[in-house]
């Protein structure tokens, strides 16, 4: 938002566009009305000044939220194992996977799970996706 006013010490004065502080009765005609007009603009809200203040804080607290719950969301858990006749082994369950146990045993695979989606990849290279 653009702010026509500031308050230095107990006086408010008006901003303009210079950005030159002008105490209400040095302003212009047109400046005037500027100012009536956002205020009218805010007053057409029927919010006062602490009820705005308590929003503003009530919006700030669900963005964080949200935001912290995203993060959680996005991060994913990566395992490095060798691959094994039987394939791989994940949260103690054993996964075949015939094309992964078949050319892949012995080799390292890293094994990056989303909540229930797995990527497997072997030097880097990106081998099989699965449900856990």
């Amino acid at each position: 938002m653009d702010r026509l006013t500031k308050k230095l010490c107990q006086t408010t004065v008006y901003v303009g566009e210079e950005s030159k502080l002008l105490v209400p009765a040095e302003l212009s005609v047109g400046q005037t009305r500027e100012v009536l007009q956002k205020l009218c603009e805010y007053e057409e809200t029927g919010l006062s000044p602490d009820e705005v203040i308590e929003l503003k804080k009530s919006a700030d607290i669900k963005v964080k939220n949200q935001r912290t719950k995203i993060l959680g969301i996005v991060k994913p858990t990566v395992l490095k194992q060798r691959v094994s006749r039987y394939g791989l082994h994940i949260n103690g369950k054993k996964y075949y996977l015939p094309d992964l146990a078949l050319y892949h045993i012995g080799e390292i695979a890293t094994v990056t799970i989303y909540k229930n989606n797995v990527k497997v990849f072997i030097d880097n290279s990106f081998v099989e996706e699965f449900e856990l």
